[in-house]
């Protein structure tokens, strides 16, 4: 399988991390972007003519343009808003009405069908009765690794003139962290450079949530960490046992279920809804834990 990596930046200055797969000729577009994963493609705001190109070839190529309906039938379909699963009888009765419930596929070449209807000499495909699927040219594949490839230079061209523009000698994570020690361990965390760190990282006002390019995280000392976590808690156990009896409730030991919960499961499982993980940076000898939010 092939596997190819994508970052860049949108007109939001969001960060979108995508990921092409290759297999067999098989091809599927999955990213992360605003706190989202998977199909985001329709949120991303490309900033770019490259942006935009490689927005059109995950829209065209995902899934091998996986369809329960030939060009044809999906056209039809199109011009009456009739495109949802749930109204496939309608579907079905309108194309039967315009002659296309069954469409002739000798004229399409470039499609692979997964179920076809034999009638005499034709060759007939019955909408929704299977999928219909493009076939995967190594003049795609190509044109998707070179989109990939200018796209990912761009974007370092993108982070090299943002380094350009603030690039004076006071911007360091060390005088980062005179301001904020906060935003310097994120930006330590992520691995970023001093000025991407000074430029791109936000912090939303009175909270400990800090931004980077359209995703949130917690930056917490350990103390913090372990209040946070006990907040959190407090609030599912509040939920879970309102309708308790308030005298059972009385020998229940909340604060042993609490430090048991931590203990086990650990802080990153319980404030990092994401993917459960905890990330730290040390800065002027404190230990700062980051999770994703």
């Amino acid at each position: 399988m092939e596997i190819i990596n994508v970052k860049f930046y949108d007109a939001n200055k969001y960060l979108a991390i995508c990921k092409v797969e290759i297999k067999n000729g098989n091809i599927s577009f999955t990213g992360e972007y605003n706190n989202g994963i998977g199909q985001v493609n329709n949120s991303i705001k490309p900033r770019t003519k490259l942006q935009k190109k490689f927005l059109e070839l995950w829209d065209k190529y995902h899934l091998n343009g996986l369809s329960a309906g030939t060009p044809r039938q999906n056209e039809a379909l199109k011009k009456l808003n009739i495109n949802d699963a749930y109204q496939y009888e309608i579907a079905c009765s309108y194309l039967n009405s315009i002659g296309l419930l069954y469409d002739d596929i000798s004229d399409y070449d470039n499609l692979i069908f997964t179920k076809i209807i034999k009638d005499g000499n034709k060759k007939l495909y019955k909408y929704g009765n299977g999928w219909v699927k493009l076939k995967i040219t190594d003049d795609i594949l190509n044109e998707i690794r070179k989109v990939c490839e200018l796209l990912n230079n761009e974007t370092k061209r993108y982070l090299e003139n943002i380094k350009s523009r603030n690039n004076d000698e006071n911007v360091t994570f060390d005088n980062i962290a005179k301001e904020d020690e906060k935003k310097a361990a994120l930006g330590l965390a992520l691995d970023l450079s001093p000025e991407e760190c000074n430029f791109s990282i936000k912090k939303l006002l009175n909270t400990d949530i800090y931004s980077y390019a359209g995703i949130n995280y917690y930056v917490l000392t350990e103390e913090e960490a372990k209040e946070k976590a006990k907040e959190r808690i407090e609030d599912c156990l509040n939920e879970s046992l309102a309708d308790v009896n308030p005298i059972l409730r009385y020998y229940f030991d909340e604060e042993r279920y609490i430090d048991d919960v931590i203990s086990n499961d650990g802080i990153g499982s319980i404030l990092n809804v994401y993917d459960g993980s905890e990330l730290e940076a040390e800065v002027n000898d404190t230990i700062y834990y980051i999770y994703r939010i």
